[in-house]
């Protein structure tokens, strides 16, 4: 398994867009979390055939980004967090597995997934910025988590696609990228 922090942050990245579009709000990214190949190859299926097709997967995404320095940078001074967001990431894989196979309205979001989901969201908007708190708070009124207990993921992704506000601007964002090379290129050994 290629455990290299690059792969590693775009796959986190793309787990909590997945969580976002699911529970209607936009979660965090964690640098160091390590999800197995077929979790990750999951994520990213979802991510890209259902999230980044709509204009709700699209907001979330631009929210994700919006914040992501701010958001590594609390799971990177609160390492004890990404075994929380590992464990809700876990607790979501067989829906998510079940919605990007077209079985979403076989399994439903349990008041678990919900409530670790909301007390890591609580954990964020306490110790996040102003901005960071004040769009947590915005989308947890425009989605309170507690109404997607009992709803199939499809219901879930039917629910927020269909109550987005058509008057939401998805405003472009500058998406910071360092690109890590992963081919290391042998030196020569000096000759004997």
């Amino acid at each position: 398994m290629d455990k290299s922090p690059n792969k590693r942050f775009w796959t986190i990245r793309k787990t909590f867009s997945v969580l976002a579009i699911l529970a209607g709000m936009f979660f965090v990214p964690v640098g160091r979390a390590i999800l197995n190949d077929s979790d990750a190859a999951i994520v990213m299926r979802f991510y890209n055939e259902i999230v980044l097709s709509t204009p709700a997967g699209q907001y979330y995404n631009t929210l994700l980004w919006k914040h992501s320095d701010e958001m590594n940078s609390l799971y990177e001074n609160h390492p004890e967090h990404q075994g929380k967001v590992i464990k809700i990431i876990q607790e979501f894989i067989p829906g998510i597995e079940a919605l990007v196979n077209g079985q979403g309205d076989t399994v439903q979001i349990t008041a678990k997934q919900i409530q670790l989901l909301q007390t890591e969201v609580d954990w964020v908007a306490s110790a996040g910025s102003p901005s960071l708190r004040e769009d947590i708070e915005r989308e947890l009124e425009r989605y309170p988590l507690q109404h997607f207990v009992g709803m199939t993921m499809s219901e879930a992704l039917e629910f927020v696609n269909a109550n987005f506000p058509a008057d939401l601007i998805v405003e472009p964002t500058s998406i910071p990228f360092t690109a890590t090379p992963t081919t290391v290129i042998p030196t020569p050994s000096p000759s004997p």
